[in-house]
């Protein structure tokens, strides 16, 4: 059985890589052959590579992101998050969105698989 405290320190990186624009914290928090689905029910990204991807992506198009953790709810080896977050993009824009994202996370402290349930996002 994982430790909540593994856990807590896993969901803690993947949000550090977000509220500090840490890429390289952000993909170190996952395991090589992770799984991303975001939103619920998209196509899922697979491995490093493609989650690596997925971060370009979001900062491709903000200068940073406020990432408030809500609630952090665990059971096991899994975790349901539940944040509201805040895009500044590139164009001056703020985007306001709440969501939660549900990770399961391996004996090591690494995240095996996370499935995002976003809001609709808000202008702000």
């Amino acid at each position: 059985m994982v430790s909540t405290e593994i856990v807590k320190d896993a969901v803690a990186a993947y949000v550090r890589g977000f509220s500090e624009k840490d890429r390289d914290g952000y993909v170190a928090a996952f395991l090589d052959d992770a799984v991303q689905t975001d939103p619920a029910g998209g196509p899922s990204k697979h491995g490093i590579a493609a989650i690596s991807d997925f971060w370009d992506v979001v900062f491709g198009l903000c200068d940073k992101i406020d990432f408030d953790q809500r609630e952090l709810y665990i059971n096991n080896n899994q975790a349901a998050l539940v944040f509201r977050l805040v895009q500044h993009r590139k164009d001056g824009s703020r985007v306001s969105l709440d969501g939660v994202d549900v990770f399961i996370v391996d004996d090591g402290g690494k995240i095996a698989s996370v499935t995002g349930h976003p809001g609709q996002p808000k202008d702000l």
